[in-house]
């Protein structure tokens, strides 16, 4: 009989081929290390190693080094913001379950520049804002985005009234509120100031429309349909709608 004067050290493998079985060595390490290791509920999201110890008759040896990295979840989701009227603060909170997760706000689905805690505050909310807001986390891991929550006004929270023109009546006639006329008003834009800009769509202009009413031709000719470009009357626009 021969006999053996050592035993090779037990090697730990992650998945398959299996260790020989002429090491001795009494248990097989998986690859699957959050059931070998037998994880319940949410995982944090971060990058963790998880040694196996293995054995046969001469010691046991710890395995190579696995590493998990887990990409966030978010744990708290923003909620919807109603207002009644203009001019008023919306507030939205979310969360992820990664301490190291960088922020970034999204309104629909496009980064908001800057904004990049949990927390956004948007203040002297006008209607431009409305729209359907998100946060995505990033790690290391990978990123999670929330669930999208929508800031509006409720049509029973304003007052509609007639700041130009006149139902029924269809013109081109520059003037202040129901001295002025359109025919076919589609889309409308607001600049910094509250002046409103309207595509006035059969006359084939833009029309612009102070806080007071006053209605102006800002570029285009009535009845002139084109393609050129240019300032005021010399601009053309070709049933402009949105």
């Amino acid at each position: 009989m021969k006999t053996v004067s050592s035993i090779p050290s037990p090697r730990a493998e992650f998945g398959p081929p299996p260790i020989p079985s002429h090491f001795g060595v009494k248990r097989r390490v998986q690859c699957t290390v959050f059931a070998l290791l037998g994880f319940s509920g949410p995982l944090l999201a971060q990058t963790t190693s998880y040694p196996e110890p293995v054995t046969n008759s001469s010691g046991f040896v710890n395995s190579t080094t696995a590493s998990a990295t887990v990409p966030p979840a978010i744990t708290i989701q923003p909620m919807p913001v109603t207002l009644t009227a203009t001019g008023g603060i919306a507030v939205f909170t979310s969360g992820s379950n990664a301490a190291d997760a960088t922020y970034q706000w999204l309104k629909n689905g496009v980064p908001i520049p800057g904004e990049t805690e949990t927390t956004l505050t948007l203040s002297n909310v006008q209607g431009r804002d409305g729209g359907l807001y998100s946060m995505q986390a990033t790690t290391a891991g990978g990123s999670a985005t929330s669930v999208e929550a929508a800031l509006g006004f409720p049509v029973g929270g304003f007052r509609f009234s007639t700041i130009a023109g006149l139902a029924g009546s269809s013109g081109s006639t520059d003037g202040t509120g129901s001295g002025a006329q359109f025919w076919f008003p589609t889309g409308i834009t607001l600049d910094s100031n509250g002046n409103a800009y309207v595509t006035d769509q059969l006359n084939q202009t833009i029309r612009k429309i102070t806080n007071g009413g006053a209605v102006t031709t800002f570029a285009g000719v009535a009845g002139s349909p084109g393609s050129a470009d240019g300032t005021g009357g010399d601009a053309r626009f070709n049933y402009p709608s949105e």
